[in-house]
């Protein structure tokens, strides 16, 4: 999916992108700094690269085995944007359901990057997963309103999921079914 007006492009995720989600994912520590609501539940400290790289593997040996879909969004080369969902129980009798991830850089947020990068992921999804599982800060309003345009429900909310500091957030889950 591109659109040259913006220079936006949603693409799948290639070994070749580590480096720009790193860049990525750290700022999101930056930001943390000066918003302690910022609506990702991050480690306590930055984690070191090579867990980084860990990470990254793990994340592409998922998308090689079907058990994972991964899109990015890129804007005039750099990466601003990932959305994916991750089968958190490969083999088992829960494997039909899917995790959801998305983060969006500071800058590039209230643009429609994160629902073209969802509606992207949601589609790839469609025949691999029955449903789409999620939890959002229950104070993040944009991104509530961003999963329930297309289409998630609210099922509850986990009080107190996530503790910055000796502040607490609740969390809200929210499901999609992909069967209809």
């Amino acid at each position: 999916m591109s659109s040259a007006r913006t220079g936006l492009l949603i693409r799948d995720l290639r070994p070749g992108d580590f480096q720009d989600l790193i860049d990525a994912y750290y700022s999101y520590y930056r930001e943390l700094a000066d918003n302690t609501a910022f609506g990702l539940a991050l480690y306590r400290t930055k984690p070191s690269y090579g867990s980084e790289l860990e990470w990254f593997s793990h994340l592409y040996r998922d998308l090689e085995a079907g058990n994972c879909v991964a899109k990015v969004a890129v804007v005039h080369g750099r990466i601003v944007g990932m959305c994916n969902v991750t089968r958190q129980r490969p083999g088992s009798e829960a494997d039909h359901i899917g995790e959801l991830g998305i983060a969006v850089r500071s800058g590039y947020r209230n643009r429609g990057i994160g629902s073209k990068l969802m509606a992207s992921a949601i589609s790839a999804c469609r025949g691999r997963f029955e449903t789409i599982q999620l939890s959002v800060f229950a104070v993040n309003y944009a991104a509530i309103r961003l999963y329930k345009s297309v289409g998630f429900v609210r099922w509850g909310t986990l009080p107190r999921a996530v503790r910055r500091g000796r502040r607490y957030f609740d969390q809200d889950l929210m499901f999609l079914d992909l069967r209809g």
